[in-house]
C-alpha cells in the first residue's frame, strides 16, 4: 500500500496587481481541473486557497463577485498607499488603528488558518506589483512577517515589474526596496516586466486583461502537475512539488534567485512554439540601459503540455536544440529540466501543446541597472526622499537597498562572466 497527497500551497495576493494577476491565475487553474483529482492550489469544491489582501475595497469587490474565493480570506482596508512603498511598509506603525484594523495582523491570522486546514502545506506564492505603495511596501512587509511565522515555508514570488516610462515618480524607489526585502526571504522570485508582456502580446489593442492572462499562463505552465514529478508507487509521496521542484532546479545559490518564465502555445506543432519563444526572448532587452551584454542562462526548466510531450520530452538534446537563445553557461554541465504531461493547460484549440520555459538567465541585470541606476540619480539629488523619511525609511535604508541591489547584480555577473 502507499499513499499519495497533494501538496498544498497558499497563495497570498496582495494589491490591485496581485489580486488581478491570482484572479486570473486561479481562473485557469479551476478550468483545468480534473474532475476528482486533487490539486495543489485548490480544495476538492475548487475553492481557492488563496488570501486577498488589498488597502482600498475596488478589486477586492469585484472578487466578491467570484464564488471561488472564500469571502473570509478577503482582507480589504479604506486607503491606499499612496503609491509610496514606505506608507505600505510602515503605514500601522504611524497610523495606528485609527483608520482601519490592522490589515497585517488579520492577513497573517487569515493565512495561519489556512494552514491550519491543510494536511501537506508545503508554501505560498506570493502575487504582487514592484511599483505601487500596497504592492511593494505591503508585499513585502507580508513576505517577511510569513518568512518569521514559518521558517521554512517555501516562497515563490509572481512580481511584476512597471512600465519603464509609468506615471508613478516613486516607481524606481518602491522597486528598489521591495527587490532588496523580497530577494532576501523568497526562495525563488518569478520576475515580469510589463513592458516586455505587452509586446509578446503582438496586440495593437492590448489592454491589461491581455497582460494578466499572458503572466497567469506562465506561471500556471510551469507549476500545474506534470507527470515527471510524480511520487513512485513504491514510497510515500505527494503530487504538486513543481514549485519546489522548480526552485530547486534554477537557484544555484540565494543571489542568484530572481528568475523569468516565458510562455507559447499552438494547436498542433511543437516547432512553432519554439520559434515563438525564440522571438520572444528578444524582446528582453526592451528599454534595456545596461552596458552588459554578455548575457548567459544559469539553469533552466522546460515544461511540456499536450499529447506527444512524453515523446519530445524524451529527446532531451532536440529540446536542448530548440533553445539556443538561453545560451547555458559552460560550468553548469545540467543546465535544462524538462517536464511533461500529455494534458494540455487548457481548454480551446491555442492550447493543445504549450511550452513554458523558467530561465535563471543573467539578462534580469537589465532591469537592475535600470532600477538601480534611475534610483541613484533621485537619490543623489535627494528627490521625494521625503515622502519616505516621513514614514519611517530614512536614508540609512537606502544605502542598504543600494547594496542588496548592486550584491545581486555583481553576483549574476560573476555567474556568467
Amino acid at each position: 500500500m502507499y499513499t499519495i497527497m497533494a501538496s498544498a500551497f497558499i497563495a497570498v495576493q496582495i494589491g490591485q496587481c496581485g489580486n488581478q494577476v491570482g484572479s486570473e491565475f486561479f481562473k485557469l487553474a479551476v478550468e483545468n481541473k480534473i474532475e476528482n483529482k486533487l490539486s495543489p492550489y485548490l480544495y476538492p469544491n475548487n475553492e481557492c486557497r488563496a488570501v486577498c489582501v488589498d488597502t482600498e475595497p475596488k478589486v477586492v469587490d469585484v472578487i466578491k463577485s467570484n464564488s471561488s474565493y472564500a469571502e473570509r480570506n478577503l482582507v480589504c482596508g479604506m486607503f491606499g498607499r499612496g503609491s509610496n512603498f514606505a506608507m505600505g511598509f510602515n503605514y500601522q506603525e504611524y497610523f495606528g488603528y485609527r483608520n482601519e484594523s490592522s490589515l497585517i495582523e488579520t492577513a497573517m491570522e487569515r493565512i495561519n488558518k489556512e494552514c491550519e486546514r491543510l494536511d501537506c502545506f508545503a508554501g505560498c506564492l506570493m502575487f504582487h506589483s514592484l511599483a505601487g505603495g500596497t504592492g511593494s511596501g505591503l508585499g513585502s512587509r507580508i513576505s517577511l512577517e510569513l518568512k518569521d511565522m514559518l521558517p521554512k515555508c517555501h516562497l515563490l514570488s509572481n512580481v511584476v515589474a512597471p512600465h519603464f516610462v509609468g506615471d508613478n515618480p516613486l516607481q524606481a524607489y518602491n522597486s528598489l526596496h521591495c527587490i532588496h526585502h523580497i530577494s532576501s526571504v523568497c526562495d525563488q522570485i518569478l520576475l515580469f516586466q510589463n513592458d516586455i508582456i505587452l509586446h509578446q502580446c503582438k496586440k495593437v489593442n492590448a489592454n491589461m486583461a491581455h497582460l494578466n492572462r499572458k503572466i497567469a499562463l506562465s506561471i500556471l505552465g510551469l507549476l500545474l502537475p506534470t507527470d515527471s514529478i510524480l511520487p513512485t508507487k513504491a514510497s510515500y509521496g505527494a503530487i504538486g512539488m513543481e514549485p519546489l521542484d522548480l526552485c530547486r532546479a534554477v537557484c544555484p545559490t540565494p543571489d542568484l534567485n530572481i528568475t523569468r518564465s516565458d510562455f507559447a502555445s499552438h494547436s498542433s506543432e511543437w516547432s512553432k512554439i519554439f520559434a515563438t519563444l525564440g522571438n520572444e526572448f528578444k524582446s528582453s532587452s526592451i528599454g534595456n540601459i545596461s552596458a552588459f551584454t554578455n548575457h548567459r542562462t544559469i539553469s533552466g526548466v522546460c515544461s511540456l503540455r499536450g499529447s506527444n510531450a512524453h515523446n519530445l520530452a524524451s529527446r532531451h538534446k532536440d529540446v536542448f536544440q530548440q533553445l539556443p537563445h538561453l545560451k547555458f553557461v559552460y560550468w553548469n554541465s545540467y543546465p535544462l529540466d524538462i517536464w511533461y504531461t500529455e494534458s494540455p493547460i487548457c481548454n480551446g484549440a491555442p492550447y493543445k501543446k504549450s511550452v513554458s520555459i523558467c530561465a535563471n538567465s543573467s539578462t534580469v541585470v537589465d532591469y537592475l541597472d535600470q532600477v538601480f541606476s534611475i534610483s541613484k540619480m533621485k537619490f543623489d539629488q535627494r528627490a521625494y526622499l521625503h515622502w519616505y523619511q516621513k514614514f519611517g525609511v530614512e536614508v540609512e535604508d537606502f544605502d542598504e537597498s543600494f547594496e542588496s541591489c548592486q550584491r545581486i547584480i555583481n553576483s549574476y555577473k560573476d555567474a556568467v562572466s
